[in-house]
């Protein structure tokens, strides 16, 4: 999933438009992927990325149904991004086409396929399901030169080259700590067993109002870094963090949690990516969200964050539904 936020919705008007404009989309250049556009009245709603090696087509049929239907798209681009454009790519697109248009044809309207393409590394291709081969490979410079291309550049969309380079953002105790974090972490961690709720959401609330004080994306000083990592013990503070996010302060967010996240470890690490996540999913870009579900799985499955964002993905959510979420946790405290 990713970039879902009306005011972010990008017009287009071909096919190597919608191309060039996917790496901004999805946050990075795909690599055997399949990625599917969902639009409404040729714009994009919706962007939806999953591993084209080893894909099981049933499953991205209900999948892709299941989010044209929350994004209401009527409509479906689907390429798919291989070093090599085969039969065996083209097979993968036909099927998943057929079946879409099969699964929603009691649909009101029924969803249509408006066209499919194929990505490789010598070049590009539009495909015609009625059509058997595999047409001639267009220069991939039709994508990089295009407008959208160039668009999605201005409007300061963050492209990564690599899934790698996302996950780098948000891998648990990669930086080193200096002496100073060490001291101002020792002091929470003694203090925060005495701390009342009231105590340790106001404490949080202090620091997160002196990161929104600050350009989107600065540093965070050791000190309070420290602070902010050793209050996401207390259920309070976590709380009161993610009850601090929003669409309109997202990527303050984004830098300041995975900040968090690259000096701690454990169940913190836990909580920081989870708070990355959602403020990912604020921001519509879902490749990183999923990065950091993906990296709180692997230090605890069983995380209430990771269950929150693993629905995120596989019930399609909307960034509004975190509004909801919020409005319940709030009638919960």
């Amino acid at each position: 999933m990713a970039d879902t936020r009306p005011e972010r919705t990008v017009t287009i008007s071909d096919m190597a438009g919608i191309l060039a404009f996917v790496p901004a989309l999805v946050g990075f250049k795909p690599e055997r992927s399949l990625v599917v556009m969902f639009l409404g009245g040729h714009r994009v709603a919706m962007t939806m990325r999953a591993d084209l090696n080893g894909a099981n087509v049933a499953q991205l049929v209900v999948t892709t149904l299941r989010a044209a239907r929350q994004s209401a798209a009527e409509e479906l681009v689907i390429a798919a991004y291989m070093p090599n454009v085969s039969e065996v790519t083209r097979a993968i697109l036909c099927d998943l086409a057929a079946g879409i248009e099969l699964e929603s044809i009691d649909d009101e309207p029924p969803l249509r396929v408006l066209g499919l393409a194929a990505v490789g590394r010598d070049g590009w291709c539009e495909l015609d399901p009625w059509e058997p081969g595999i047409p001639p490979l267009r220069p991939l410079a039709e994508l990089e030169e295009h407008a959208m291309h160039a668009q999605g550049v201005y409007e300061g969309r963050v492209v990564a080259t690599s899934r790698d380079e996302i996950a780098a953002r948000v891998k648990p105790d990669s930086e080193t700590r200096s002496t100073a974090f060490e001291v101002a972490a020792e002091a929470v961690i003694t203090a925060l067993p005495a701390l009342s709720d009231h105590e340790a959401a106001q404490m949080m609330t202090e620091h997160m109002q002196e990161v929104e004080s600050k350009p989107v994306g600065s540093l965070i000083d050791e000190v309070s870094l420290a602070r902010m990592m050793v209050l996401l013990a207390h259920p309070a503070a976590r709380d009161a963090a993610m009850l601090r996010i929003d669409r309109d302060n997202a990527l303050t967010w984004v830098a300041a949690w995975s900040q968090v996240v690259r000096v701690s470890g454990g169940r913190v690490a836990c909580a920081a990516l989870f708070l990355t996540g959602v403020a990912a999913w604020q921001s519509g870009d879902g490749a990183l969200m999923n990065m950091c579900c993906d990296e709180a799985r692997a230090i605890d499955p069983e995380h209430i964050g990771v269950q929150v964002l693993t629905a995120v993905t596989e019930q399609c959510w909307q960034p509004e539904v975190f509004d909801s979420l919020k409005t319940d946790l709030r009638a919960a405290s």
